[in-house]
């Protein structure tokens, strides 16, 4: 992807960001805009480690991780806790507080093959509202992609390597809005370990980042995209036809 040559016309900035997931650690604290439990855990911080990882993408950790979007704004949402379920109370009720805070993007790393009315309802409501929801299309190797990557208003996400190999644990890879680089990312977790990571859940959070970058930039420049427009440029990427580069300048 070269973050250098993107991070020369955008780095996300004045773009707010809604991670979804297991929370963030207290060392990011000062990294994000806001910070919100909507778990079972006592605390407020990540137990689980997953949060933390996709925060580290997104904005990267001192000078160890570079993030593909260093200047966007992260709200956290904690709706995971240590053991790693979700309850889809918790998951709707985090979507409807990120659409009142006005974000720009919410990041769902996660995901279950049975959907949920709330949840479906709450991304709704956020779609129509002009944010742009992206979700992973799950590790488990199988033919059915997980909710909400599958409903039609949110953009799916599944892996690939550095030599644009799919990732084989990918689910539904075919019917996902693109393959992005998931293989050997470099993360942080809870334990303020630095250590290379796989999955959709990555690839997830850096289109989160990379479309972060776009927005910034059409904000930058005055031009008013949306989530159809944003998608043809993710199309274009996944089906070879231009590069994340060229999509992110070539904004009318």
């Amino acid at each position: 992807m070269d973050y250098n040559k993107l991070h020369q016309y955008s780095t996300g900035e004045d773009i707010v960001i809604a991670l979804i997931d297991s929370g963030i650690s207290e060392f990011q604290v000062e990294q994000i805009n806001k910070n919100v439990e909507k778990s079972t855990d006592e605390s407020i911080y990540d137990i689980n480690g997953h949060g933390t990882m996709m925060c580290s993408i997104l904005l990267g950790y001192n000078n160890e991780i570079v993030g593909i979007a260093p200047n966007a704004k992260i709200n956290s949402y904690k709706v995971v806790g240590e053991d790693g379920t979700i309850n889809g109370d918790n998951l709707a009720n985090a979507i409807i507080e990120a659409n009142n805070d006005n974000v720009d993007i919410i990041n769902i790393s996660l995901g279950n093959f049975h959907s949920n009315k709330k949840v479906k309802k709450a991304i709704d409501a956020a779609t129509d509202d002009g944010i742009i929801v992206i979700a992973s299309s799950g590790d488990y190797e199988a033919e059915d992609m997980l909710f909400p990557a599958n409903q039609e208003n949110v953009i799916s996400v599944g892996a690939i390597d550095k030599n644009k190999n799919i990732w084989q644990n990918t689910n539904d890879y075919e019917s996902c809005d693109i393959l992005a680089p998931g293989v050997d990312i470099l993360v942080i977790n809870n334990n303020q370990k630095i250590f290379s990571s796989t999955g959709t859940s990555q690839a997830t959070a850096i289109i989160s980042g990379y479309v972060s970058l776009i927005l910034s930039y059409a904000k930058k420049n005055e031009c008013n995209i949306d989530y159809n427009y944003i998608l043809e440029k993710i199309h274009k990427i996944s089906n070879g036809k231009s590069t994340y580069l060229n999509e992110l300048i070539n904004i009318k």
